[in-house]
């Protein structure tokens, strides 16, 4: 599932990906991997793991909006 926001004029769509939210569960699933499922193999830790997960993260997300987006503008926005 995707967040969309439809603009105003109902016509023009906007999609959103909060990269702070999404490496907050990166960081629950790369805990999740460590502890449950790498149980006794491995010896990787969770923010070895996390760190994975956002660097393959942000692979993918350059690869879908080149592709879903192609020709339109790619914005990232730092709000502080």
């Amino acid at each position: 599932m995707s967040p969309l926001i439809i603009t105003k004029d109902k016509k023009t769509s906007v999609f959103i990906n909060h990269l702070d939210a999404v490496s907050i569960r990166r960081a629950q699933l790369a805990k999740f991997f460590v502890d449950i499922v790498n149980r006794n193999q491995d010896d990787i830790s969770p923010l070895t793991m996390h760190n994975r997960l956002n660097h393959h993260g942000y692979i993918a997300l350059e690869i879908t909006g080149s592709y879903a987006a192609k020709g339109l503008p790619f914005y990232t926005i730092n709000l502080a």
